[in-house]
């Protein structure tokens, strides 16, 4: 089992453009409301927390506190929170440094789908409470899809990275 990415350029159109500005503005709001949450958990004598619990501490408030956060896919607000807990497994481990704010313009406007959130027909992707955005290129390979990350590059040019898992056949290779 191999895991293969495939990078495709989005054409998206002005309605698609402000959802996925919308996206990412929401995935960096819930990465920061995350962060200053973790430290003011760590102050208050809690040493360890998941990501996992933010996300369930997250969910809870978000109707409430957040209504806006709703007009985008779950799993950019999910995935965000649970970047950050990776994060900080990583700095605790020594192998990184202690995760900052994300700041408009200065960090890569990015946000994650998950399996089953998204679908791809042809040359186009399927996005949850968007719809269609076509794309420059069809998938140039078979297997199945785990997760997209659509990003922006510049001012309106997105792209979309899809995370496949293919399985080759040992043999098959020794053919080669």
């Amino acid at each position: 089992m191999t895991q293969l990415a495939h990078r495709i350029k989005l054409k998206p159109s002005r309605i698609a453009v402000r959802y996925f500005c919308r996206a990412c503005g929401t995935s960096r709001f819930a990465y920061n409301w995350a962060l200053s949450r973790w430290q003011e958990k760590y102050q208050s004598g809690e040493k360890w927390m998941s990501g996992f619990s933010l996300v369930k501490e997250f969910n809870a408030i978000k109707t409430e506190k957040f209504p806006w956060t709703s007009e985008v896919s779950k799993w950019a607000t999910q995935k965000a929170i649970q970047d950050l807990g990776d994060a900080f497994a990583k700095f605790f481990q020594k192998k990184s440094k202690y995760p900052r704010f994300k700041k408009k313009g200065k960090s890569r406007d990015s946000f994650y789908l998950g399996a089953g959130a998204f679908s791809i027909d042809g040359k186009h992707l399927w996005v949850p409470k968007l719809g269609q955005v076509k794309m420059t290129q069809r998938v140039r390979f078979p297997g199945i899809l785990r997760n997209v990350v659509i990003s922006r590059e510049g001012i309106s040019n997105y792209n979309i990275v899809l995370f496949f898992i293919v399985w080759i056949l040992f043999n098959s290779l020794l053919d080669i």
